[in-house]
């Protein structure tokens, strides 16, 4: 049976990562892709693994169950017959990094990534080491021939029209990483300013059900007391007191409110238009909500 192009994996992938959280997705998403992925065979060192296999790509931590990746990478590095390709996959911790480099890896994925990028990563680095492979083996075929020189020079002119792809390929996957992060900090900027307003205007407990989508918001509570508080004659006071006297004023009158509402456990809401409210049993159901309520100086 002859097999197809579909049949043939692009490549051998061996994912020596211990988290099953972190292992899972990128194996899913690398099959999906077309490659052979196997997982670490229990009870069998990685080093052990990968000469047994000969994968084309390994991707690991820098923290192993066994050791340490930054070691693994070095002596796999330290054999001349060795072509697996390295990649850590792990947070971003710039020591780590430099250190991944200067060991042999050829690329080291911050986390939180996502498995479509390690396909792109992958797939980038094989074709570059496949290019390098094809043209090296073209330059030694070439100078054992008779007439080297025209061979060569299309060989440089191929291997720089790669290296130019290539190139092209990386800035263009650095430019989305980049766009994808500056748009993760945006909405983490906005989620927070989200957040800040819902608890200017709910309790905490209404805003921690919201974000949870814990079914409907509405709830009984058996006992519980409301106590309204206004300034008498505020209009009047108002118009008599310079702006500045009138909100250090509301300032102090509140700020020893805020602290007596903490002192006894009551709620406070300011619905539009209307007195301040100070509520005792909501939205944390408590017993004897009427004397908390009486004991407010």
């Amino acid at each position: 049976m002859t097999a197809t192009t579909a049949d043939i994996p692009l490549g051998k992938i061996l994912i020596a990562i211990a988290n099953p959280v972190q292992r899972e997705p990128l194996a899913g998403a690398l099959t999906a892709a077309g490659y052979a992925v196997n997982g670490l065979p229990a009870g069998i060192p990685i080093l052990d693994a990968v000469q047994a296999d000969q994968p084309d790509v390994l991707l690991i931590t820098t923290t192993l169950p066994s050791g340490s990746g930054l070691e693994l990478c070095a002596q796999l590095q330290a054999d001349p017959a060795a072509s697996t390709l390295v990649m850590f996959v792990g947070p971003a911790d710039r020591r780590d990094r430099l250190q991944a480099f200067a060991v042999g890896a050829v690329d080291f994925i911050p986390e939180p990534c996502w498995p479509e990028e390690v396909v792109a990563r992958i797939q980038t680095h094989l074709t570059r080491d496949r290019v390098y492979r094809r043209v090296q083996a073209q330059a030694q075929r070439a100078l054992s021939a008779a007439s080297p020189s025209p061979l060569l020079a299309t060989l440089q002119r191929t291997l720089h029209q790669q290296t130019q792809k290539l190139q092209e390929k990386n800035q263009l996957l650095e430019t989305e990483i980049q766009e994808r992060q500056e748009v993760e900090q945006a909405l983490r900027r906005e989620q927070h300013k989200s957040e800040q307003l819902l608890l200017n205007i709910l309790p905490q407990a209404i805003v921690t059900q919201l974000k949870q989508f814990q079914g409907s918001l509405a709830e009984r509570f058996d006992h519980a007391t409301v106590m309204f508080a206004d300034i008498v004659d505020f209009t009047t006071l108002a118009t008599a007191l310079k702006p500045l006297e009138l909100v250090s004023m509301l300032n102090q009158i509140f700020s020893a409110f805020d602290r007596l509402a903490e002192k006894y456990g009551l709620e406070k809401s300011k619905p539009s238009g209307m007195p301040t409210w100070w509520l005792v049993g909501y939205p944390s159901p408590v017993k004897a909500t009427s004397t908390q309520s009486l004991r407010w100086p």
